[in-house]
């Protein structure tokens, strides 16, 4: 039996943590610029933007004029934007503040085109025990999580 083999590369995105917000916007220029014109040349390739909307919001701020490049990239799958708005600490916050992030990262992320459905929660130091797979699931998310080599 053939099997295919996708590689998903992604960043991992710190909005305000060891920079200012301001010092991170430079850095996500760079980088957006980087990203959009690699996914533009390598029709093949998939990218996760860490599970959040708000740096493309943050991004078109800064380069409104690549918002339509940004757009097709999403509406294609290579870019891949959402659900969450911002990345969120899924231990410490209440649940209403997790799923009010989903709602908006999610209407965030379809007014550029698509938002993936995967519950992707990189950095979150622990899940809340009563309420992470509730919410997920009841965004439609299918979280599996597998130690199996099968």
């Amino acid at each position: 039996m053939n099997r295919e083999i996708k590689i998903l590369m992604h960043t991992h995105w710190d909005r305000e943590w060891y920079f200012t917000k301001d010092e991170t916007q430079v850095l996500l220029r760079n980088h957006m610029f980087q990203v959009i014109e690699f996914l533009e040349e390598n029709e093949d390739i998939i990218y996760i933007l860490d599970g959040q909307s708000v740096m493309l919001d943050d991004f078109i701020k800064f380069a409104p004029k690549w918002k339509t490049r940004v757009e097709n990239l999403v509406k294609r799958g290579a870019l891949r934007v959402g659900p969450w708005y911002t990345q969120t600490d899924l231990l410490l916050v209440h649940g209403e503040s997790i799923i009010r992030n989903l709602y908006y990262g999610m209407k965030k992320a379809l007014e550029y085109g698509d938002v993936m459905k995967v519950g992707y929660a990189p950095d979150t130091f622990g899940h809340s025990s009563s309420n992470f797979n509730t919410i997920f699931y009841g965004y439609i998310f299918r979280v599996i999580c597998s130690t199996s080599k099968s």
